[in-house]
């Protein structure tokens, strides 16, 4: 028996409604930078019509008024995107959930506050997010709080603001 037509007809079947599928999503991928807090390298992927996972690599260093301090964390978030129309097309609102892991050390100008500390704690996040018509950039808005268990632990509020990405496939 000779399967290759049924298995086309199959194969051409999810092709055609997952790209028929994806086209309702704003991007598929987009990366770029994200700052003021540091410096990072940010990556935003659509999992479906309205579900994305970023991720988020942020480097932090400070060495003002008597102490040094060195960031990194790498953030992992799913998150779950609105449109937005009655404001203006391109405008979308988010919000998800994830973890972070990383490492801080400190070299503070008092005895006994040197510190090196690996971190991992959960984190929600709420944006908005535009994404230009006709440029292949979008632009976000966002806050990260976090709730740290190893290194700094406690609430951290401070996480997130603005990201600006190129949107490499859509």
């Amino acid at each position: 028996m000779n399967y290759k037509k049924p298995l086309l007809t199959i194969l051409f079947t999810f092709v055609f409604i997952g790209t028929s599928y994806l086209m309702d999503q704003p991007y598929q991928t987009a990366a770029g930078l994200r700052f003021p807090w540091g410096i990072g390298i940010n990556g935003k992927h659509f999992l479906k019509e309205n579900t994305a996972i970023e991720a988020n690599f942020q480097m932090r260093f400070l060495g003002e008024a008597g102490f040094d301090f060195n960031q990194f964390k790498l953030t992992g978030l799913y998150e779950i995107e609105k449109p937005l129309p009655e404001v203006t097309e391109g405008l979308y609102w988010f919000f998800g959930g994830g973890a972070t892991l990383g490492f801080w050390t400190g070299d503070f100008d008092f005895p006994g506050s040197d510190f090196d500390s690996f971190i991992f704690g959960i984190n929600g996040i709420i944006g908005l997010e535009y994404v230009f018509a006709d440029f292949p950039v979008n632009v976000q808005l966002d806050w990260i709080p976090g709730i740290y268990f190893i290194g700094e632990s406690g609430f951290d509020a401070e996480y997130g603001l603005f990201v600006v990405r190129y949107i490499i496939h859509e």
